[in-house]
């Protein structure tokens, strides 16, 4: 009788100790799984703080990208504008080499009347 009460009480410990054990068991899953849900709401976290950051790359690069093609514009512009310029000035330079030449002329007819 006594041996059986022993064995008796030797099971319910052995029990009471993998009950012990399932149950910290348990709670160790519990906290890995918290910790899990936690870096995956880390990792969701910074995918958008990334997605932010490319989202305003983007947007940067395109204003990047207009104001090169302004600047392009205007430069075609002020390359066009100091053609028209060389031209008139070589237009009034061949103006101012004519009148010149003219009045050269006039000079030399002016002379010869007061020889």
């Amino acid at each position: 009788s006594i041996n059986a009460e022993y064995m008796g009480e030797k099971e319910t410990k052995e029990y009471l100790e993998a009950q012990a054990i399932s149950e910290k068991e348990r709670l160790e899953y519990e906290a890995a799984q918290r910790q899990l849900d936690k870096e995956t709401q880390d990792v969701k976290s910074a995918e958008q703080t990334l997605d932010n950051l490319r989202k305003e790359l983007e947007v940067a690069l395109n204003k990047v990208k207009k104001e090169q093609d302004e600047y392009e514009k205007a430069q075609e512009i002020m390359e066009k504008e100091k053609k028209e310029m060389d031209e008139a000035k070589k237009y009034l330079d061949t103006q101012k080499q004519e009148l010149d030449e003219a009045q050269k002329k006039k000079k030399k007819k002016k002379k010869k009347k007061k020889k």
